[in-house]
């Protein structure tokens, strides 16, 4: 599947101030001035003198995040006004399927609905368009998404804690990852340490219902708003809720020097008609590039999924003591067993409110010298194997989309057919 693509455009000639470097490059400058008389969002950098109360003399104008609205979700814009080392440009990004369906659980690997981003802009805002080079067009950034489903709840929060030591070569895990989410080419503060990728592993059931969340708090604020109606609507639809049980997710994100190593042009125009003649799916063939050092690492690494009387065991061998006799005692990890039983009986956050909050967190502790915080937090199922990790990933990439799916057109297609509406809002 298709996730998140971002394009640059670059301006057209004759709207710029422009020139060339000293490597025969154009560079130059837009004037944002026409641009906000176009329908663009501009900030003042500067206030240089009141006028009149409420009037004001600004300089250093620059552009902001600004975004589109469909009717199912929505795309991103910024303009990159150019100076004397690069030619300005506008910057468009967004979730190719969550734009034409609502949601990204799952959906289409197909290229050519990457154009349903240039055509947004031009259809929400077509004078704002007339000052944009759309024949060169660059993509910047594609991300290609495919999902494994594990049998239970349980069990994917296990693979996810036990992919956290998984690393290869220059591709290290980051230490950004959390309980649901394993990050390789991230950096500890969250920014990209890779230049040709960026891979993400993560639980899309809990993805999924934090943005169901979101979006029901705004829509209760705004209950007639049928642009929320709509998300929600796709969002909990059976066949979405269903997909996203127990859904492994794995998604590189394709930078243009990967692209450009594998040969593969970056020019939007370029890589459409290169996928047409590509022998295979395009899509499929990056993302299997970009995850095979980290899938061959995988293919060497075992997890354990445990039985509650393996649980057990294996607390008596971490938590056994000895009694002042010398004698072994295995009370302390039978206590912990049976605070276990307790927490699957009743969850997490009732325990929690039945015993002393120090006490809680002590246990709790000593647990995860054994168990994952992850699994106790979400336990279902006994399950037990000692598996290779890789085992447990089954990517079958012909079951990627439920039965019936339907491909959506693309959003030229939904706007004129009167699918689909287009209003320029601000971003809060």
């Amino acid at each position: 599947m298709i996730d998140t693509a971002v394009v640059n455009i670059p301006f057209k000639l004759n709207f710029v101030a422009h020139s060339l470097d000293k490597n025969d490059r154009a560079v130059g400058i837009i004037d944002l001035r026409l641009c906000h008389e176009n329908g663009c969002k501009v900030a003042a950098g500067e206030i240089v003198d009141w006028v009149s109360p409420g009037v004001a003399e600004i300089t250093s104008l620059r552009s902001c995040w600004d975004s589109i609205a469909s009717s199912n979700s929505s795309l991103a814009f910024k303009i990159f006004a150019g100076s004397e080392t690069y030619f300005p440009f506008v910057q468009i990004k967004g979730s190719i399927n969550k734009i034409l369906q609502g949601h990204n659980v799952y959906g289409s690997d197909n290229p050519n609905l990457i154009v349903s981003l240039v055509q947004a802009l031009m259809l929400a805002m077509p004078d704002f368009s007339e000052m944009l080079d759309f024949s060169n067009a660059e993509l910047k950034q594609l991300d290609c998404t495919y999902s494994a489903h594990a049998d239970n709840e349980s069990t994917s929060l296990q693979i996810i804690q036990a992919c956290k030591r998984v690393h290869s070569g220059q591709t290290q895990v980051s230490k950004n990852s959390h309980e649901t989410t394993n990050y390789w080419g991230m950096s500890g503060k969250g920014q990209r340490s890779s230049r040709n990728k960026l891979l993400k592993q993560y639980l899309k059931w809990f993805e999924l219902q934090h943005q169901i969340k979101e979006i029901t708090a705004k829509s209760e604020k705004e209950p007639n708003n049928e642009y929320y109606q709509r998300q929600l609507a796709a969002m909990t639809s059976p066949d979405v809720q269903q997909f996203a049980k127990n859904a492994l997710r794995y998604e590189a994100c394709i930078m243009p020097d990967m692209m450009k190593r594998l040969g593969i042009p970056t020019h939007l125009g370029d890589f459409l008609d290169y996928c047409e003649n590509f022998k295979g799916n395009v899509i499929e063939s990056l993302w299997q590039t970009a995850w095979k050092d980290i899938f061959d690492a995988f293919g060497g690494e075992n997890m354990t999924i445990y039985k509650d009387s393996e649980i057990l065991e294996q607390l008596m061998k971490v938590h056994a003591t000895i009694t002042p006799k010398g004698n072994i005692t295995y009370s302390k990890a039978k206590r912990l067993h049976k605070f276990y039983l307790d927490m699957q009986q009743y969850g997490w956050d009732k325990l929690k409110d039945t015993i002393s909050e120090s006490k809680f967190y002590r246990d709790v502790s000593d647990l995860m010298e054994v168990v994952p915080k992850a699994q106790l937090q979400n336990l279902h199922g006994n399950a037990s194997n000692v598996l290779p990790i890789i085992r447990m990933i089954n990517i079958d990439f012909s079951k990627q989309l439920p039965d019936g799916y339907v491909e959506p057109d693309c959003l030229a297609v939904q706007f004129h057919q009167n699918r689909s509406n287009f209003k320029l809002h601000r971003v809060a």
